[in-house]
């Protein structure tokens, strides 16, 4: 029962970027309005894992998307938002490895190359930061985190700091 809403309208009322517009007080509403209806939808797991994300929720993002993980195994999206709430949470190691799982189901991806590039500045590994980074550029010569990626390595070669 969705109080006369279709799943389609549903899914678009959840889908409103309001997150993004900083309005996560009402986007969670909404997503656990949605979940209320449909709660094995993992598009709606993930979706209430964003929200947490972009409140430094760690805890609950990464129980939101290993939800949405559990119903869809091979979604990139949700193996790479689950790696990026683990290594926000703290535990880098764990989400690097969250990260890599992504790249044999899309090597060509230039955004996971560059956010593995990323991540491995953080954690001062300044040689496979630097290889994922320039494998990111082969793939989008366009893809601007590689860029900054680089720039970083150049600029700040011991890594970065939290």
């Amino acid at each position: 029962m969705t109080d006369g809403m279709s799943q389609a309208q549903l899914g678009l009322w959840v889908e409103d970027p309001l997150f993004t517009l900083g309005w996560t007080d009402l986007a969670l509403l909404r997503i656990k309005k949605a979940l209320s209806y449909d709660p094995d939808n993992p598009r709606y797991h993930y979706s209430l894992g964003l929200v947490y994300f972009n409140r430094n929720e760690w805890e609950d993002a990464v129980r939101e998307h290993k939800l949405a993980l559990e119903k869809e195994p091979r979604n990139r999206e949700y193996l790479r938002a689950l790696g990026e709430a683990i290594f926000s949470s703290g535990d880098k190691k764990t989400g690097v490895e969250y990260l890599h799982e992504v790249v044999p189901l899309y090597p060509n991806d230039s955004g996971i190359l560059a956010e593995l590039a990323s991540a491995y500045t953080y954690l001062g590994d300044m040689d496979s930061a630097k290889r994922y980074a320039e494998e990111a550029m082969r793939v989008n010569p366009d893809d601007v985190m590689a860029h900054t990626v680089l720039w970083r390595i150049e600029h700040n070669p011991g890594g970065c700091s939290d």
